[in-house]
């Protein structure tokens, strides 16, 4: 192996034979410690070598050797000296300490040696970029088990990570089938090296470097995957993210404005095909690992929505319209006439707009590009408890000539406001 044994300096014994120290002897006892206490610092005192550094150890380790033989050379060249005369103890202890430490770390470099010839078949199989990505995913949760590790990933994909895995499981059935039966820890000894974040959790980048840790995450990655499971953030074909939605309106409490996505009111009136839709797309994911859907799959969805209501019908009972003086008939009726369209029982008893003209727009020559009108609705659907208040516009691209194309029908835009009913 490149970086063998051969290239370190040969420690040479102190001196056994006892000699009161001479005045040559206190100087170079001096010339000693300032040569030791010059040298770098002992950076394996309390940690091993890694097999990674195992080169940089034996540079270290013998320029520490060379530093010792300087050392010691100094000292021998006054004459024979004995380590325990107590004038010469300050540079004796310290040729004591550094010969202890070299001896200790060579043994930790040879040990890093058997280890990473150990560990090389293993992080040969665990080179890819997929590999790496999952192993990292998947680690995630050693630290935070609620980590969502497949969030921005597709069932299938998902899975095709976990079983890129595989090879390195195999390696490490030969290599190293012990690292199977315990999780390894993580080392904080390279306190403040570079991170890899992942799942909203930080790992030490150089868990990347640990064939223990690629072993064990390979062999339970089924089992790591179906943890992560539990994590997976599903959302109902139709429906939005109401991970986030629900938790925003809860947490607003009675200070929420009562503005929403119309199908987080779909919820209100009716949860059932919101949660069969949320099923099905659960579902899909177990299906991708072949493990069955816990009967519970959503804890605490059921008193969220209850909590939700309970917010829809506090923000309909603070809410009132708050109408403008300004109507345009054909463009409130248009807007009322889109408004009916959503839901099959819908009411609409009221609509304004928001200014009493047309708002251009024009380019940097001030050429006209555009107009639009914007103006509010307010609907009721079948027999709810409250209304919603939604805003509507017409756009109308300029022609040329101040002529401007007609829209004809109102556009619903974004999300409602829940009021009480005029």
């Amino acid at each position: 192996m490149r970086g063998s044994f051969v290239c370190l300096v040969t420690l040479v014994a102190l001196s056994p034979a006892a000699f009161a120290a001479s005045r040559g002897h206190k100087n170079r006892c001096s010339d000693a410690v300032r040569e030791i206490r010059g040298g770098t610092q002992m950076m394996y005192a309390t940690r091993d070598v890694e097999p990674k550094e195992v080169q940089n150890a034996i540079s270290h380790i013998n320029q520490h050797t060379d530093r010792y033989n300087r050392a010691k050379g100094m000292l021998d060249s006054a004459g024979p000296w004995d380590g325990r005369d107590p004038e010469l103890a300050e540079c004796s202890e310290l040729l004591d300490k550094e010969k202890a430490y070299i001896e200790a770390t060579i043994a930790k470099i040879k040990s890093a040696q058997e280890a990473g010839a150990k560990q090389a078949p293993v992080l040969e199989a665990a080179k890819g970029e997929s590999q790496r990505r999952i192993f990292f995913l998947l680690a995630s949760l050693t630290s935070n088990p609620s980590a969502s590790v497949f969030d921005n990933l597709k069932p299938a994909d998902a899975k095709a990570l976990v079983d890129t895995l595989a090879p390195v499981e195999a390696a490490c059935s030969t290599a190293m089938p012990e690292a199977f039966a315990k999780q390894p820890t993580v080392s904080t000894q390279n306190g403040g090296g570079a991170e890899y974040r992942s799942a909203g959790v930080a790992l030490p980048a150089s868990l990347q470097d640990r064939a223990d840790w690629w072993c064990w995450i390979a062999k339970h990655r089924m089992a790591l995957s179906t943890r992560a499971l539990d994590n997976v953030k599903a959302i109902a074909d139709r429906y939005g993210n109401h991970h986030m939605d629900f938790a925003e309106i809860i947490k607003a409490g009675p200070s929420w404005r009562g503005t929403a996505m119309g199908w987080v009111l779909d919820v209100y009136r009716d949860e059932k095909p919101f949660m069969t839709g949320l099923r099905a797309a659960i579902g899909e994911w177990y299906k991708a690992f072949g493990v069955p859907v816990p009967e519970q799959p959503f804890p605490g969805l059921a008193e969220q929505i209850i909590a939700v209501r309970a917010a829809v019908d506090g923000a309909a009972a603070r809410n009132k319209i708050e109408p403008t003086p300004y109507h345009e008939k054909s463009m409130e009726a248009g807007a009322k006439a889109a408004a009916a369209k959503l839901y099959p029982k819908v009411s609409t008893p009221a609509a304004w707009m928001d200014a009493d003209n047309w708002t251009i727009e024009q380019n940097g020559l001030g050429i006209p590009l555009k107009r639009y009108r914007s103006g509010q609705v307010v609907y009721r659907v079948a027999s709810d408890p409250f209304c919603m208040e939604r805003t509507f516009n017409y756009v109308e691209p300029h022609m040329g000539g101040g002529k401007y194309q007609a829209q004809k029908e109102a556009s619903l835009l974004g999300g409602v406001r829940i009021v009480k009913c005029p």
